[in-house]
């Protein structure tokens, strides 16, 4: 449902009990208004594709009438002069509670007595087809993300043992990694490993794992480490290389990132926050597996 140009007369005014007034941040975020009513409405109206200068609505909207509204302490709300003290109340409550304000539209339908869930909103003809479109992009971009995005099975996980001739000797390893490789801005490689390191019980009994034809402790704890490197020259291993971002030792081969209880779960929260700028964010698209030639 939405409203046009030609509502917005007297006729919706007389309804209004309060107006929230946002103007444009100045970064690039549009202003807004909100008008509340009495019988559980709210109009929302955005800049974008609003037909009249915004830094003249109050010559549209009569919020700055002060026979009908009262500023609310020099802030952006305007409210009926016999709703003021009603507000205010909830405000001064609201903060000494969380130790902020709220804004509007966490209180004013207390103030109002209209239940939430009955509230319906009315968005803006103009402002309504800027949000739609706005929406579409976003679901473009987000799927766009998702088929170049690196899933736990796009990574190719090596086990590894603290002690090598652990692995002849059948004992289950310490941990597993990954690693991945991108070209950096000077045309090298850089490189970031992922470790996942079992943490067993600290009184666990060592037992012969049949399935697996392993010796093998019970693992609490699937703990989650991470490193990178700028600028590399041969590929990476374990253990891994000096030079990392992070120090790096035989238990501790990078920064800690998390501990989870399944390695399933290990290596999906990899594969996220491997998503994530500052982590890497290595894509199908950006990712190289490096051949002898681009180690000389």
């Amino acid at each position: 449902m939405s409203f046009t140009w030609n509502d917005l007369n007297e006729t919706l005014f007389d309804r209004v009990a309060c107006f929230d007034i946002w103007n444009p941040s100045g970064m690039g975020g549009p202003g807004a208004i909100w008008m509340y009513t009495e019988d559980g409405m709210v109009f929302q109206i955005g800049q974008e594709g609003f037909e009249a200068d915004w830094y003249e609505i109050d010559r549209i909207f009569p919020f700055r009438d002060t026979r009908r509204y009262r500023q609310y302490n020099s802030s952006h709300i305007y409210i009926r002069p016999d709703l003021h003290d009603a507000l205010a109340s909830a405000m001064e409550a609201y903060r000494a509670h969380y130790w902020h304000y709220p804004v509007c539209s966490q209180i004013i339908w207390q103030v109002l007595s209209v239940p939430e869930d009955t509230v319906r909103r009315i968005v803006y003809d103009k402002t309504a087809a800027v949000l739609e479109r706005e929406a579409e992009e976003r679901r473009e971009r987000d799927e766009a993300r998702k088929r170049i995005k690196l899933t736990a099975d796009d990574m190719e996980w090596r086990d590894f043992w603290y002690i090598p001739s652990s692995e002849d000797d059948h004992y289950a390893p310490n941990g597993c990694y990954t690693a991945l490789y991108k070209r950096n801005d000077r045309g090298g490689i850089e490189g970031t490993m992922w470790f996942i390191l079992f943490q067993v019980q600290e009184a666990g009994t060592l037992y012969f794992d049949e399935e697996r034809r392993l010796w093998a402790c019970e693992i609490e704890a699937y703990n989650i480490f991470w490193n990178r490197w700028r600028e590399l020259h041969a590929p990476l291993s374990y253990p891994p290389p000096a030079g990392g971002e992070a120090p790096t030792d035989l238990l501790t081969p990078g920064r800690f990132f998390c501990s989870c209880r399944t390695l399933g779960d290990a290596k999906k929260r990899v594969a996220v926050r491997n998503g994530a700028i500052g982590w890497g964010d290595y894509t199908k698209e950006n990712r190289i597996v490096p051949t002898r030639d681009d180690w000389n």
